[in-house]
């Protein structure tokens, strides 16, 4: 996880500095003509452009390395880039900090580890398809570890709001809930069944549920909705 975590906040960079030395090369413009190897009958000499001014040439220069050098120490704030603050414990020579500093870090960079746990259960189970309602906004990262995109059932589907109406009668075998977002209901499903993760609103039953080793993540009750009807 540390490595996926370490490609996805820092792979950008690894396209972007090389363009920015590209471009910082263009601004210098070639000091004499290139050679035509087959010049032809309309051939005509291109003017020689003249050189920016020396203090915009280094003034380009410096916009550019201040500008790295500026972005790589805002990676490290935990306010502003939480992830990339979390990828330091992962890097030998940027563990410093204190213990709380280190602790978190450690729990940041089990984002999605869960996430991974939850689709691979559910896979598992081998769902038909449309047979579990989940909400995108939230179980995004569960989706996509998912092996088995058929078996979700998310709100742009056109049928989303009738599955999640009389789950049961749509053939639906579970649903996957997380709690309220500081006590406010964010997602359709906790909008829909307000009492769902708590109780199931008497509409299904707790079968799973999935503490989250992450940060920021919701702790995961996966519920089997009652009364489905049997496949024939």
């Amino acid at each position: 996880m540390p490595q996926v975590l370490l490609l996805a906040c820092f792979g950008f960079f690894i396209v972007a500095i090389p363009l920015s030395m590209v471009l910082l090369i263009q601004i210098i413009s070639p000091g004499s003509r290139f050679p035509s190897l087959r010049p032809g009958a309309a051939f005509r000499h291109r003017s020689i452009a003249k050189n920016p001014p020396w203090w915009f040439i280094v003034t380009m220069y410096l916009l550019v390395f201040s500008s790295t050098l500026f972005c790589g120490q805002l990676m490290r704030s935990q306010q502003w880039a939480p992830q990339e603050f979390a990828v330091q414990q992962a890097i030998p020579f940027l563990k410093e900090g204190t213990p709380a500093e280190k602790d978190l870090r450690t729990k940041i960079l089990k984002d999605f580890s869960t996430e991974k746990y939850v689709a691979d259960y559910i896979d598992h189970l081998e769902l038909g398809e449309g047979e579990l309602i989940v909400s995108a906004a939230n179980a995004y990262a569960i989706m996509t570890a998912s092996q088995n995109q058929k078996q979700f059932v998310i709100q742009s589907d056109l049928d989303y709001v009738e599955m999640l109406n009389s789950p049961a009668e749509h053939g639906v075998r579970y649903i996957l809930a997380a709690p309220p977002k500081d006590g406010v209901l964010t997602d359709p499903i906790s909008l829909y069944y307000p009492e769902l993760y708590d109780t199931g609103s008497h509409i299904a039953t707790l079968d799973m549920e999935f503490p989250n080793q992450g940060e920021s993540q919701p702790d995961w009750r996966l519920f089997r909705v009652l009364n489905v009807p049997a496949t024939p």
